[in-house]
């Protein structure tokens, strides 16, 4: 009986372990799908006030240079826009290149319960 007893025991703390482990991925997946929908609503409210800023200003500028210089001034918009669109691009990559992994604490902690469990 004793090896019976040794076995329930070992089956009932590695089921304990991934019962733990699936609550971990459970409370990070939450947390990430917390922190990107908050990401998502901010850039929305900025962009929302950011599109009407650079509208009314776009506006100005033509206005202010209707009669001599409308032309350079929109061929001037166009590549100041152009730019800034492709630094916002370029920081947006590197920022989701130097994101933490998903699930990253999970992994770390079925690696240590599967190093305990050879050892």
């Amino acid at each position: 009986m004793a090896l019976g007893d040794s076995f329930v025991r070992v089956a009932g703390t590695v089921l304990a372990i991934l019962k733990t482990r699936f609550e971990l991925i459970s409370i990070e997946v939450e947390e990430e799908w917390t922190r990107l929908l908050a990401y998502l609503l901010l850039s929305l409210a900025g962009l929302f006030c950011l599109a009407l800023t650079i509208l009314l200003a776009v506006i100005l500028i033509i206005v202010l240079c209707w009669e001599s210089y409308r032309i350079p001034a929109m061929i001037g918009l166009i590549v100041f826009f152009g730019l800034v669109t492709l630094g916002i691009a370029i920081g947006v990559k590197r920022s989701f290149a130097r994101k933490p992994k998903m699930l990253a604490l999970t992994c770390q902690e079925i690696a240590k319960d599967i190093d305990r469990l050879t050892s």
